[in-house]
């Protein structure tokens, strides 16, 4: 005899009270209505959309590209970066609706890297401009202009656990790895671009490449805006400070050394950062006292010596050290 099923329980003492079991499909990420809807009043993946070239044969297409593009964007964004979550995320509810009409089975995880292996070299430096075209479009309105744009780049790392192409080792972070670099706009936290290296590549590679990129749009976008740059020690390279020298662009670099970023701007004819800045000066009060050249940044804790060096003595004038007196314990 089969069991009998209940999908609903009721309670004697408050018969308004209900117990339903079937739930029907859930979801858990709703919160994505939301950036959908901010994505439809700007048409941010319309946007990322237009920039892919689709060589699929129509004939053969299930999945439009749009839904596509929109599924591999909004995963992402739900913390969803393996392109594997697709093979079960395809049949939520939430992302059905978010990357197509909310009925349709989305692609799964081969359609989805077919797509990603298939966007050829241009449609990829299409896709780097969209960080920088979306800032100079949104961040500020059509007739505001910024006191200043701050460039701040930075190296990071990206873990790999496979055989992935150019995944190598990375000494200093002791793993096989990606080695990314990042641009943001340091006054709104807005990500600029983006560059996936190899794991061995050293922090300043593709800087001056990067600086064409970007440089060009924002100037067109804030002609009067004067552009700062922020970096650590490992942008400090000559490639680097010559590009941005000859663009007129004022920089902070972190320097190991004082005394290496003085003989750097004498070689440049720039006068040189006095060595009486205090302790603690970070990379934007050195950018708002009008500083035009490469400077060091120290935080406080570290320990870093300010001021001209002790002079070392004459051989043979070894001054006498003060004896110490040692105490007995009794």
């Amino acid at each position: 005899m089969a069991t009998e099923c209940y999908s609903q329980l009721g309670f004697g003492f408050q018969p308004k009270l209900v117990v339903d079991f079937a739930g029907g499909t859930l979801t858990t990420d709703a919160g994505l209505l939301l950036v959908r809807e901010f994505d439809e009043q700007l048409g941010l993946s319309r946007d990322v959309v237009s920039r892919v070239t689709d060589p699929r044969d129509a004939r053969y297409v299930i999945h439009e590209l749009d839904a596509l593009v929109r599924q591999r964007l909004y995963q992402i964004a739900a913390g969803y970066e393996d392109v594997n979550d697709a093979d079960r995320l395809r049949h939520d509810p939430t992302f059905q609706t978010v990357a197509a009409d909310g009925r349709t089975t989305l692609g799964s995880q081969p359609t989805l890297s077919r797509l990603e292996n298939a966007i050829d070299w241009p449609a990829i430096q299409r896709l780097a401009r969209t960080g920088v075209d979306w800032f100079c479009a949104y961040a500020y309105g059509p007739d505001e202009h910024p006191a200043d744009l701050v460039l701040d780049l930075d190296s990071t790392d990206d873990p790999t656990h496979g055989t992935q192409q150019l995944a190598l080792f990375h000494g200093w972070y002791d793993q096989h790895m990606y080695h990314p670099l990042v641009w943001f706009e340091g006054r709104t936290g807005l990500l600029l671009r983006t560059r996936l290296r190899p794991g061995r590549d050293p922090s300043a590679a593709c800087v001056v490449d990067d600086l064409r990129h970007l440089l060009g749009p924002l100037r067109r976008r804030f002609p009067h805006t004067p552009i700062f740059l922020r970096g650590d020690a490992g942008m400090a390279t000559p490639a680097v400070e010559a590009k941005l020298e000859a663009e007129r662009i004022r920089y902070v670099l972190h320097q190991s050394r004082l005394q290496g970023s003085r003989r750097r701007a004498r070689r440049a004819g720039a006068p040189a950062v006095r060595s009486n800045q205090p302790a603690g000066l970070h990379s934007h009060q050195l950018l708002a006292s009008g500083q035009t050249l490469a400077a060091p940044t120290s935080h406080p804790g570290q320990g870093r010596r300010h001021g001209p060096r002790p002079q070392r003595p004459l051989h043979g004038h070894q001054p006498a050290r003060p004896r110490r007196r040692s105490r007995r314990l009794v």
